[in-house]
């Protein structure tokens, strides 16, 4: 039975990092003023917010809205992320 759960774990992560790989490929083409690494530190913080959490479905959707809620706002992405305003989830 744990075979199959690590197996499912490895399949998981491996399709959610393709996914955010995706988020962050949508983010660049729709925010090509803003440099990609600032884009990447965005989607990290975002994304490092859900460490540890065990629902996993929805974590690329989440993390893409709340990034491209941060970079609509104008959010100076000089300031560290724990400073910045929080946006709720939308």
């Amino acid at each position: 039975m744990s075979g199959s759960t690590s197996r499912n774990t490895r399949r998981h992560t491996s399709s959610e990092a393709e996914a955010m790989a995706r988020v962050v490929e949508r983010l660049r083409q729709q925010f090509p003023e803003v440099p990609p690494d600032a884009i990447d530190a965005i989607v990290n913080g975002h994304y490092e917010a859900f460490d540890g959490r065990p629902v996993r479905d929805f974590v690329p959707v989440l993390v893409e809205r709340a990034t491209r809620a941060d970079l609509e706002a104008g959010i100076d992405m000089s300031t560290p992320a724990e400073q910045r305003p929080r946006t709720p989830n939308a």
